[in-house]
């Protein structure tokens, strides 16, 4: 159970809660000028409390001078004419204001244009600069919340759905989505992306789904095909004529010294003539079926202290061979 003093304690927390969200929404959404103008001329509300100074020659000229400065460049759109139709359109206005005021809200611009049309047969073309930036302000919502909805949408396809999709690729769904005229459930939809998708995962084609037209594109009477790559020929290599007479170079065969000094000997190297070969290969040792093809560099050669025509010298593979029949030799005797 609550106590009283901790309901007012609730109740102090809950208001500091709300200056502060309201504090904080305030730094995050700053006041947009355009929307802050149009609303001083086409908000309901707005015009509902300053009813009394809509008429006024000053009220509304500021505003307009920021709008249409803005909107200079549409088509179809005159920031001179305007002027002298806000001057116009403020009277009426005015005095429709004070004798609408059981008018439902949402239904006001709609049914003071009707009224004023029943009056004047030429109302919309006479005012229609003002008609456009009345257009821009009624519309500007709903545009908003479909850019919304849009942005949403991605973000659960992305997110939520976890879909490996890319940002270009996505984009050209939304766009084939956006410029369908079909419904994406009829029967005509549903057999070409059947076939599209074959097509896209056939093994020939590569997902190759760059190349799929949109929808918007194709005849009612389209049939899908697989696409298939092209067959074109490469481009031949032009022999250079400095080159046709040089023979290609043999690669060298070269093997690294057995004893792990790093070093490569080759047979066409001049400094390795004197270097030697496991001496197992010689055919005084037949206990030795496999071919060994361990070398000993020549600077190794001299720092062991090895001959040329040595019979003592045996790689690592060999020397254990080569010492269990020294001792077999030296257990026979």
């Amino acid at each position: 159970m609550i106590e009283p003093g901790d309901r007012k304690i609730l109740s102090q927390e809950c208001c500091d809660h709300i200056g502060r969200l309201l504090q904080e929404l305030d730094r995050r959404f700053v006041k947009c000028h355009l929307r802050d103008n149009l609303s001083i001329l086409f908000d309901l509300n707005y015009l509902v409390d300053h009813k009394e100074t809509v008429d006024q020659p000053e009220y509304g000229r500021n505003a307009l001078n920021y709008v249409r400065e803005k909107y200079k460049n549409l088509p179809s759109f005159d920031q001179t004419a305007v002027q002298a139709e806000w001057e116009l359109i403020k009277i009426p206005l005015a005095e429709y204001l004070k004798t609408s005021i059981t008018q439902k809200r949402k239904h006001f611009w709609k049914s003071f244009i009707l009224f004023k049309q029943t009056v004047n047969e030429q109302f919309s073309e006479q005012f229609k600069n003002i008609l456009v930036l009345l257009s821009i302000y009624l519309l500007s919502a709903s545009n908003t919340a479909e850019c919304e909805r849009g942005f949403s949408a991605a973000n659960l396809v992305q997110t939520n759905g976890r879909s490996r999709l890319m940002v270009n690729t996505l984009g050209v769904l939304l766009n084939v989505r956006l410029l369908l005229t079909d419904d994406i459930r009829s029967t005509r939809c549903q057999f070409v992306a059947e076939k599209a998708f074959e097509s896209w995962n056939d093994y020939e084609s590569k997902r190759r789904y760059n190349r799929t037209k949109l929808l918007i594109d194709v005849a009612d009477d389209y049939e899908p095909t697989t696409q298939r790559r092209l067959n074109v020929q490469k481009r031949k290599i032009i022999p250079n004529s400095d080159n046709e007479g040089q023979p290609k170079k043999k690669k060298v065969k070269a093997i690294k010294c057995a004893n792990r000094c790093g070093k490569v000997i080759a047979s066409d190297d001049p400094e390795q003539v004197n270097a030697i070969q496991c001496c197992h290969q010689v055919e005084f040792y037949k206990w030795v079926d496999d071919n060994c093809s361990r070398w000993l560099c020549n600077k190794c050669r001299i720092e062991l202290g090895v001959s040329t025509d040595s019979t003592n010298w045996f790689c690592d593979d060999c020397i254990d061979m080569h010492s269990a029949e020294e001792d077999s030799d030296y257990d026979d005797k």
